[in-house]
């Protein structure tokens, strides 16, 4: 990692927009909460650069406490971010996991929403190249699905250690893991594992017995669906 008192970041296919680093490092000078800074992006598909936005819906100012945000939707796009180097240095860089593959700027992000305040600017800074990727495999959603459970669960323990332990958030947090673990688990029940479907609900339920009705019927109605297959 680079040094010096901010680090900003690049995705080799994007490209930052004339006067960027100038427009965030002055909002970094005159706010010194603010450890991360981030922007819009204009979206460039394939040869032709288009005229919409990345984020559509995201088109006010954001400042301070943005975890309950950032828990509803990763908003922050790499190339667009900028960092205090000693926000690094505090919670470490981005996970080299293989388990946290493509997800290892959420977990950046989230670990940073508990040290800082984080702005968020709608004007685009950055040319956002669209790969146009297609969807994914059924083994790499799962792979995705459970490297969410990882991250949740540990943003989950470092909450309770610190004073972002908010009920909303926290409850936000509890919310999105109970998702991807049903999704885990209808993904398991359509391919006939069922070990691993019983050891996420089993988890599931565990950690919070409020689940029990609705993760039982959950799984009755895979259990159903599959049979009907059968």
């Amino acid at each position: 990692m680079a040094q010096g008192e901010y680090i900003a970041f690049l995705d080799s296919d994007d490209l930052w927009l004339p006067q960027k680093l100038e427009r965030q490092i002055g909002i970094l000078d005159a706010n010194p909460d603010v450890g991360l800074i981030c922007g819009n992006a204009i979206v460039f598909s394939g040869t032709k650069r288009s005229s919409n936005l990345y984020l559509q819906i995201y088109q006010r100012h954001m400042q301070g406490n943005l975890l309950t945000e950032l828990l509803n939707d990763n908003f922050i796009i790499t190339s667009s971010c900028v960092v205090r180097r000693t926000l690094l240095d505090l919670i470490g860089e981005f996970s080299e996991e293989e388990l946290l593959r493509g997800v290892e700027d959420y977990d950046l992000w989230l670990r940073a929403s508990l040290k800082t305040e984080i702005c968020y600017i709608p004007e685009p800074l950055v040319v956002y190249r669209d790969q146009g990727d297609s969807i994914r495999s059924q083994q790499s959603r799962e792979s995705y699905w459970q490297s969410m459970i990882l991250i949740l669960d540990r943003l989950k323990e470092l909450m309770q250690k610190s004073d972002q332990n908010d009920l909303t958030s926290m409850a936000l947090l509890e919310e999105k893991k109970y998702a991807y673990c049903i999704d885990l688990c209808r993904s398991f029940f359509d391919t006939a594992r069922y070990t691993d479907a019983i050891k996420y609900t089993s988890q599931l339920i565990a950690e919070n017995p409020f689940y029990l009705p609705m993760t039982a019927a959950k799984v009755m109605r895979l259990i159903k669906k599959k049979r009907k297959k059968t």
